[in-house]
């Protein structure tokens, strides 16, 4: 295994764990052995975490540019990495075979990785400083502001939007259960998925948030800068327990 870092998580598919190096290297694991099954070099350094866009591996570089990979042996897939001209803003979505992109210039583009085109692009008055397009189901959700916002997955097309009134601090957390959104000063609000507001009142995480939030099977958990995890039920609106790091 070359020598590096790794700056993200792995991501586990096609019995290939698969992860980004900060040399300018991808690499596939064996997990059962732990031994290299196969590296591939980039042109740039790799761009948060790389994803799984239906049979292959896509990671953005720094250079704007896109690599999409066979996982079990790490082939590339195109000729030459595909160019993102507007820039590559955030961690990548996935949508079916499609990658989410957010742009410098505020767009949210839907690119499928087979055809290598572009099937289409919204755009969006502002986006946070690390936009994430968060898919549930066939549903895009999207943070804008004070605003949540949720997209057609497969046109674009808006389906809602609403004004949560609320200082949103990272991308939102969703599952079944509903949608999860923490603010910078430490409280939360949970929606149902077609933007009902379940919890009557902010919920109080104690302390200020410190990366999004997680969904863990029908619960929501969030690390804090206290040095607490805190697990959230959405279906009562209520903190469970709070875990002392």
């Amino acid at each position: 295994l070359p020598i590096c870092i790794f700056r993200s998580a792995p991501i586990f598919t096609a019995g290939t764990l698969v992860a980004a190096c900060d040399n300018k290297i991808i690499v596939g694991i064996d997990p059962d052995s732990g031994q290299l099954k196969w590296s591939f070099p980039t042109a740039a350094a790799v761009y948060g975490q790389p994803v799984v866009a239906g049979k292959y591996v896509v990671a953005a570089l720094s250079d704007n540019t896109l690599v999409a990979l066979n996982p079990s042996d790490g082939t590339p897939v195109w000729k030459v990495p595909y160019n993102i001209y507007e820039g590559i803003q955030g961690s990548l979505g996935v949508y079916q075979s499609n990658v989410l992109i957010c742009t410098n210039k505020t767009n949210l583009i839907s690119f499928n990785v087979e055809t290598q085109k572009m099937d289409w692009k919204t755009p969006f008055t502002q986006l946070p400083s690390s936009p994430m397009p968060v898919v549930q189901g066939e549903r895009i959700y999207m943070t804008s502001g004070s605003y949540l916002i949720a997209l057609n997955a497969l046109t674009g097309l808006g389906a809602w939007q609403i004004d949560t009134k609320f200082e949103i601090a990272f991308a939102p957390a969703c599952s079944p259960s509903g949608i999860f959104l923490v603010s910078g000063e430490g409280q939360a609000l949970i929606y149902d998925l077609d933007h009902h507001l379940i919890t009557k009142k902010p919920i109080e995480l104690g302390s200020s948030p410190m990366t999004r939030p997680t969904p863990v099977g029908s619960k929501f958990i969030v690390p804090t800068s206290n040095g607490r995890l805190v697990l959230v039920d959405p279906a009562s609106g209520k903190k469970l327990w709070n875990y002392v790091i």
